[in-house]
């Protein structure tokens, strides 16, 4: 118990014991000084949180480069994050959605970094669809291992 709760509770008995109404003046100096304490956090806060929302708002408009961007710096900078495993879904998914080869490999390696520290993240199945989709689409541009040799896109 924290020592402001403690003298609080002192407070409360001490005015009880002695018939004091609970109005009393020092009873109210103590709930006013409980009110300015600043309680402190049941967890802490993640720091990824605001990353994780930031992603998701520009994923959900359409603005993948910024949702992978921000996606991805919850991997990289936070990767104690409980957001963590799954941004690195999110980023690839984002990354697929830009297109491209670059950034279809980019996607791959964000899913196999998933897989390596994140093996129990909520999306590591659908990144498995993911990844498979992924390879879709490289080996329609002539690259990635189900590529047939010479598929390779204009």
């Amino acid at each position: 118990m924290s020592q402001m709760k403690t003298l609080v509770l002192a407070m409360g008995l001490s005015l009880a014991a002695r018939g004091a109404v609970a109005q009393a003046p020092e009873m109210a100096m103590a709930q006013a000084a409980m009110r300015q304490a600043a309680p402190p956090a049941a967890w802490p806060q993640d720091p990824g949180d605001s990353l994780y929302r930031a992603g998701r708002e520009a994923l959900n408009a359409g603005r993948y480069e910024r949702a992978a961007t921000a996606f991805e710096r919850i991997a990289d900078r936070y990767a104690r994050s409980a957001y963590a495993g799954d941004a690195l879904y999110w980023a690839a998914f984002a990354r697929y959605r830009l297109g491209g080869s670059s950034n279809l490999q980019a996607a791959q390696r964000r899913l196999t970094q998933q897989t390596d520290r994140y093996p129990k993240a909520t999306t590591r199945k659908d990144g498995d669809v993911l990844d498979a989709r992924i390879n879709g689409a490289l080996a329609r541009r002539g690259e990635g291992p189900d590529a047939e040799p010479g598929a390779r896109a204009p």
